[in-house]
């Protein structure tokens, strides 16, 4: 992705930290020195929504307002949180507006909780009982036994493909 052609920046945080932003003027960067921008509010609101915020707030911050000498790709998630930004982003009210997301990122499969660390890694955390049955039920014995196989001969992506052309969808 090309950082340059992207016009508009957003930046999401949570309702409580929206009014310390708005009373001294900037986002500040994180002490890692980093500003987590995306290149569209959806993403912005990801990592928000996974740490359990169903509203939150959003930055919209245009290129003309940052330095790309300060604008880096960010290495850890370049799909979604795509840049990294090491300066103070100035800001005002007319900037942000207050989403609410009700996204379910586990897609309402039991036993499954999504996770984010301090970090930004994601992650899902799986009750192994629960998400089996869950499997059991929407896939025929013969299916899920084949499924079952291709994970045990540590066919992953073959194992996903699978599943996803097998699915029963109720």
């Amino acid at each position: 992705m090309k950082l340059r052609k992207i016009t508009k920046w957003y930046h999401a945080t949570t309702l409580e930290a929206t009014q310390s932003i708005l009373e001294c003027g900037y986002i500040m960067p994180n002490k890692d020195q980093m500003i987590f921008l995306a290149a569209n509010r959806e993403d912005a609101g990801f990592f928000l929504n996974a740490r359990g915020h169903k509203q939150y707030t959003i930055f919209e911050i245009h290129r003309r307002d940052i330095d790309n000498r300060y604008l880096f790709v960010n290495p850890a998630c370049k799909s979604m949180l795509s840049s990294v930004y090491k300066k103070p982003i100035p800001v005002t009210a007319k900037n942000c507006k207050t989403a609410v997301d009700d996204r379910d990122l586990t897609f309402g499969i039991p036993g499954v909780e999504l996770f984010t660390k301090g970090n930004g890694k994601t992650g899902y955390d799986v009750d192994f009982d629960q998400f089996t049955k869950h499997l059991k039920n929407n896939l025929s014995a013969n299916n899920f036994n084949q499924f079952e196989s291709l994970i045990k001969a540590g066919k992953q992506i073959e194992a996903e493909e699978f599943l996803e052309a097998n699915w029963q969808v109720a």
